[in-house]
């Protein structure tokens, strides 16, 4: 059976709505605090794109109180990528985001300056992809690791594995967090192959900026996330060896 963007849209309301249906039953909301719903902001958009594209990230954020404290939430980041008037003022971690994916859908890239700075018309690539967030619970930016994987355990592996399963992306990158869920990936038997990077600017750096693993048709990427403080050259690498790597297995 064809999967139609509005059976898909359908099915992400759904998902949305038992997203903060849950928060409210485990006690994880309060006036203050609400669930932030993640997903596709296009689903013709998404369907349509080749390959398709997953970004995993770690958690939300939204505002915080006087104290603060995070607050915020009852809303979804796909109402995000569909309204933003100006992407130029995004967070670093959507320009990055941006660049690569822009870099991807057209054929360019960030070190060879084929791409302007982010505009509202690189934006749209936002719209075609999925962002799925470990834990659905707006924290603060510089929440520690243990905080999200913690209630990613507890609370949300079901739903993000139920969402990866929905979207079948082709492309899978994760945002620092490809470990927190390795085992709910891959149980024993069905790991990933590690294959390798094409990009000559990994070897500058002690830690590698990215790895890659496949199982079957899909592509693992394991990178930074995309929020982390770059300069500007450890930017050009992150989001050039990203678009060559998925290049090389989907051309």
């Amino acid at each position: 059976m064809i999967m139609t963007p509005l059976d898909f849209q359908n099915w992400q309301y759904s998902v949305e709505k038992d997203i903060f249906n849950k928060a409210r039953k485990w006690g994880l909301t309060s006036k203050k605090l609400k669930a932030i719903a993640d997903g596709v902001a296009d689903a013709e958009a998404y369907l349509s794109s080749s390959p398709k594209v997953a970004w995993i990230g770690k958690e939300p954020y939204d505002r915080k109180d006087s104290n603060g404290n995070p607050c915020g939430g009852n809303w979804s980041l796909t109402e995000g990528f569909i309204n933003t008037e100006d992407w130029s003022k995004a967070i670093p971690t959507w320009k990055n985001v941006i660049y690569t994916m822009y870099g991807l859908r057209n054929g360019l890239h960030y070190w060879d300056k084929e791409m302007p700075y982010v505009n509202n018309n690189m934006g749209d690539v936002m719209r075609s992809i999925a962002w799925i967030n470990l834990s659905k619970m707006p924290n603060r930016p510089n929440s520690s690791d243990y905080a999200f994987a913690d209630m990613y355990r507890k609370h949300w592996k079901e739903t993000v594995m139920k969402q990866l399963d929905f979207y079948k992306p082709d492309v899978l990158i994760f945002c620092n967090t490809f470990s927190i869920c390795y085992s709910d990936l891959f149980p024993t038997g069905s790991e990933p192959i590690e294959v390798p990077v094409p990009n000559k600017y990994i070897i500058k750096y002690p830690n590698p900026i990215l790895r890659a693993f496949k199982r079957g048709d899909q592509l693992f990427l394991d990178a930074y996330h995309p929020g982390a403080r770059f300069n500007e050259e450890k930017r050009g690498d992150y989001v050039d060896s990203i678009i060559d790597t998925v290049r090389t297995y989907f051309k």
